[in-house]
């Protein structure tokens, strides 16, 4: 079994301050720069089984070179007494980033990490995206094959070059996508099965790490 990923705030700042730093320019334009300071964030919309209308909350850390986003009510199950449409849950957050005009950004990378207690026969499934207003997100899915029963962390670091940026004058939302399915398989339909985002530990955690631009 593996055994999750505790990570700490500190940790986090740390891995944001790597990835923005170690970042290259990538395609044509300006080169990366140190955020604005005073970065806020507005929740814009909520959409979805798995994240209604206060469960979700958003936040920047680390002067500008992270954020961070947490659900209260995300997890599907299967088996026991769950019910059928508690099997697969969905969430997308809409968000506004209160950013200078002279200033744009992208996700360089992120970490997502919950908890799973998946059955011999089960598995759970658990798609990522994030991406701006008009443009699809490049989903990723990562799997949770039982038996297990644990923390389960994933993280996310695209190519320099596939990285999508908030484009220069247009007031475009960031969007984050997340889906969490179990397949109950052939395990034994009296027990549960459960895969959460949800904070029921110190470690589970959604973090993405910002980088930035300065606009012509």
């Amino acid at each position: 079994m593996r055994k999750g990923f505790a990570i700490s705030a500190a940790t986090a700042v740390a891995l944001a301050v790597t990835a923005t730093s170690a970042a290259p320019a990538g395609a044509a334009g300006p080169r990366l720069v140190r955020g604005p300071d005073g970065v806020t964030v507005d929740i814009v919309a909520l959409y979805g089984s798995g994240c209604p209308v206060g469960s979700t909350w958003a936040s920047i850390l680390s002067d500008s070179k992270m954020l961070r986003v947490e659900y209260d009510r995300f997890a599907a199950r299967s088996g026991g007494s769950s019910i059928p449409p508690d099997h697969r849950k969905t969430c997308k957050v809409v968000l506004k980033l209160n950013v200078p005009k002279e200033f744009t950004y992208a996700i360089s990378s992120s970490y997502d990490s919950g908890y799973a207690a998946i059955e011999d026969g089960a598995k759970a499934t658990v798609k990522l995206g994030y991406s701006f207003q008009n443009v699809p997100p490049p989903d990723v899915t990562h799997t949770v094959s039982g038996h297990f029963k644990d923390d389960w962390e994933f993280r996310n670091n695209p190519p320099a070059d596939s990285i999508i940026w908030k484009p220069c004058g247009e007031d475009q939302n960031l969007q984050i996508t997340s889906e969490l399915t179990v397949d109950q398989g052939t395990s034994d339909p009296s027990k549960l099965n459960f895969i959460g985002m949800e904070p029921m530990a110190d470690s589970h955690h959604h973090f993405y790490n910002l980088a930035w631009k300065t606009c012509p």
